[in-house]
């Protein structure tokens, strides 16, 4: 019991640790909303542009978002060091960041469109969902690791997959705890607005989640789901931080100290 007692103690200061360090860096690095604010609408531009123009369209398109997302990357590694946004660091262009994206996108493409083929045929829409669920699960920490660890590639999958394997009761609670409103339209909604998580985007469910909740005032359902997206992006980095440089035991020692 007293070890149970421990470990339980020990993860509510973790999570409280992140949620301090989360609400600190978004306060001080607050350019952050308008900033993903205008990366996204600059994405839809993009997209609304070029969508009709087949196979180089798609290919614009694509290009545009990992730029735009090493962009937010960016931005979100300076929030979380809690570096100030400037006019002058916003600008600044991390090629390392774009490689690591781009790697990634790589692998995830085709997985894509073994789910698009999937959804086509109504037999196997089913076992669509469960694989994007199953993607949405074990890739979920792979922005910490690009943004944090500057890891890509298949290297970056594979720290993902050993990550949630060792720590997957710490990290997805929380993320069962934000969706826990969606619970009220059903569970079946809340488990397809997760399938639907975009790997290097894991937030993007926070924001539509939002909108589910808040369908008759869309415009404060974007804007409360940008800036609760924001503040968890913040408080996953924290945390995957601190489940990173402490074991089980090590938390729970401690705490009882």
């Amino acid at each position: 019991m007293k070890s149970v007692a421990s470990s339980l103690h020990a993860l509510c200061g973790l999570y409280g640790q992140s949620v301090m360090h989360a609400t600190k860096a978004l306060y001080r690095g607050w350019p952050l909303i308008p900033l993903s604010i205008a990366a996204f609408a600059l994405f839809l531009l993009v997209a609304t542009v070029f969508s009709g123009m087949g196979l180089a369209g798609g290919f614009i398109i694509g290009i545009a978002s990992i730029v735009l997302l090493s962009f937010y990357y960016s931005w979100l590694s300076k929030a979380h060091a809690k570096e100030k946004l400037t006019f002058e660091n916003i600008r600044e262009f991390d090629g390392m960041l774009f490689s690591s994206i781009l790697n990634a996108s790589f692998i995830l493409f085709p997985l894509s469109l073994v789910v698009h083929m999937l959804r086509g045929n109504p037999d196997t829409v089913w076992i669509s969902y469960c694989f994007t669920l199953a993607l949405a699960v074990l890739l979920n920490p792979i922005a910490e690791i690009i943004h944090i660890e500057r890891t890509d590639g298949f290297s970056a999958l594979f720290r993902s997959y050993s990550f949630v394997l060792n720590n997957w009761i710490e990290w997805f609670l929380p993320i069962a705890l934000m969706m826990l409103p969606l619970a009220v339209h059903g569970t079946a909604t809340a488990v397809h607005q997760l399938s639907s998580t975009d790997p290097l985007l894991p937030v993007l469910v926070v924001v539509s989640s939002m909108r589910v909740l808040f369908a008759e005032m869309p415009v404060l359902g974007i804007v409360s789901g940008v800036i609760l997206a924001n503040w968890f992006m913040l408080f996953r980095a924290a945390l995957f931080e601190k489940l990173e440089n402490g074991s089980h035991r090590q938390r729970a020692f401690m705490a009882r100290q």
